[in-house]
């Protein structure tokens, strides 16, 4: 699909910086993309604005993924994350959500949360792989068009 872009990346390939401005144009895109109910540009700015952290992956100097987190007192939450469809199964969301989780230790968080659909087994299968628990269901929790899903609720306990 692109050009000399070798899969999966080698080591060391993919870098992690923080998201800022220029990049919302990619992180839109990469959402609308990948996901049945995505954001626009100005949630994304939003959390650029206010007390998220907000990460991309480079990998031949472009946005591949991005990821976003938040705190508050000592709970997180791992708000957004997306891969573009190109790099999906090559480690970007595990290096990115490795890192969110990272920095929500570092910032003393006793847990985190997320939500995640139903139907996507793939990102079930990566956070119960780092340490993620199924706590619950919401019921139709995602607006997919004409229908909905529901989500499923996970949180991971720090030591």
């Amino acid at each position: 699909m692109y050009p000399g872009i070798e899969f999966p990346p080698k080591r060391g390939e993919i870098n992690i910086r923080l998201m800022n401005s220029v990049d919302l144009d990619a992180v839109t895109a990469i959402e609308r993309d990948s996901s049945p109910s995505p954001w626009n540009r100005s949630l994304f700015a939003g959390c650029l604005s206010a007390s998220y952290f907000c990460l991309v992956a480079i990998a031949d100097n472009k946005v591949i993924a991005f990821g976003i987190s938040s705190l508050v007192i000592d709970e997180g939450t791992i708000v957004n994350i997306g891969v573009e469809v190109a790099y999906q199964g090559y480690g970007c969301g595990n290096k990115v959500l490795r890192r969110l989780l990272e920095n929500l230790a570092n910032e003393n968080a006793s847990k985190v949360y997320l939500e995640v659909r139903v139907s996507n087994q793939t990102a079930i299968r990566l956070y119960r792989r780092v340490g993620f628990t199924q706590t619950g269901v919401r019921k139709d929790y995602y607006s997919l068009g004409h229908t909905r899903e529901d989500a499923v609720l996970m949180e991971k306990k720090f030591l």
